[in-house]
């Protein structure tokens, strides 16, 4: 430790706030001038910081119909059926309407590029 205790003015001088020499050229100035620096410096440093916890995730644009479709083409033969005829029930009820009467009949499923084009042709 310590070879000597700490006498209490001593303490209290050390703990007073920290000035440049008052015989300095622009003593006042300076000082003003030296804490708005640091100041400055502080404030670049928090909006960076909040900046960074402020950002928002980028959007991603809307799936659109065509989007969908060719999706759906990835999709195995009659899966994709399936896929674009649900498409096409939510794009175009009344051709959607008008193919499913012919659905459940042998051979009544159109091929995928048939109802492809309906949906390009009706939504």
């Amino acid at each position: 430790m310590a070879d000597r205790a700490i006498s209490q003015e001593a303490l209290l001088q050390g703990l007073r706030d920290i000035h440049l020499p008052p015989e300095i050229a622009g003593g006042g100035i300076a000082q003003m001038l030296a804490a708005l620096a640091m100041g400055l410096g502080f404030a670049l440093i928090i909006g960076g910081v909040l900046r960074v916890f402020s950002m928002r995730p980028k959007r991603e644009r809307p799936v659109t119909l065509n989007d969908r479709v060719i999706a759906a083409r990835d999709l195995p033969s009659d899966a994709q059926q399936v896929a674009l005829l649900h498409l096409l029930k939510d794009a175009s009820p009344a051709r959607y309407q008008a193919l499913s009467r012919r659905i459940y009949q042998k051979g009544g499923i159109p091929a995928p590029e048939v109802i492809e084009q309906e949906l390009r042709d009706h939504a």
